[in-house]
């Protein structure tokens, strides 16, 4: 083979995975979505649309509160693993 075809090989295959990663990333985006935080947000609205005045003083609330966890990135496995 010559050399500027091994060359081209190689692109379309670095392109055919870099396509392949944002499918991939893309799709795992919106299933998070669908999945952990729309539902979070659907509970928290009134029927009009906007957000539920209890829900609104519990994040204020989260939000000026101290913080109960330091994330450690060496302890996050055993964090959600539970173990």
């Amino acid at each position: 083979m010559s050399p500027d075809y091994v060359n081209l090989l190689q692109s379309t295959d670095n392109e055919m995975i870099t396509k392949t990663y944002e499918k991939i990333k893309a799709e795992l985006k919106q299933e998070i979505m669908a999945e952990l935080i729309l539902p979070v947000l659907t509970e928290a609205k009134d029927r009009e649309g906007g957000y539920k005045q209890a829900f609104v003083k519990w994040v204020i609330a989260l939000s000026k509160a101290k913080p109960t966890y330091c994330y450690q990135p060496k302890n996050f496995l055993k964090l959600i693993g539970g173990r």
